[in-house]
Parts: structure tokens; sequence; C-alpha cells
């Protein structure tokens, strides 16, 4: 008979799926708008990525919104539709 470890052992590595979403949107982030921002000031909820980040940060992703938008949809492989 095997033993619960066993069989939960491939779940070990398993990862939430929004979890990948946002290390993705932070390394865009920061490709495309120069910016650092945390894991989890990063928030996926309906296919829209929520920030939570300075005022300042925010009007930089703003300006760069088009660009962020088309390279989180093609690096990420989930359809953003806004950033908030």
């Amino acid at each position: 008979m095997r033993l619960i470890r066993e069989l939960l052992a491939r779940y070990e590595s398993l990862t939430r799926p929004d979890e990948s979403v946002r290390r993705c949107a932070v390394q865009v982030l920061e490709r495309i708008c120069k910016l650092t921002v945390s894991e989890n000031a990063v928030a996926l909820k309906r296919n829209v990525l929520h920030l939570k980040v300075s005022p300042p940060m925010r009007s930089t992703i703003f300006m760069h919104k088009p660009k962020l938008l088309a390279a989180l949809r093609e690096h990420c492989g989930v359809h953003i539709e806004d950033v908030r």
C-alpha cells in the first residue's frame, strides 16, 4: 500500500495558476517600465491586473499601458484585458 506522502509527492511542485501570472507580470513591468514591483503588489481578478503601487509608479505604468498589455498577453499566456 502506498503512503500518502508518495501519492501527494507529485502535487508538491505545483503552483497556483495566478502565481505564475504574477511572476510574469513583475518581469514584464521591470522590462518595459523599468520599475521594481513585488509579487504581493500584483493581483489578477477576472482578467484584470490590479497593482498596489504608489501614484508616481502608477502614472509610469499607465504611460506604457498599450505596450504593457501587449507584452503581458504575449509572455504570460493569459488574456489580460486591463491594468488598474
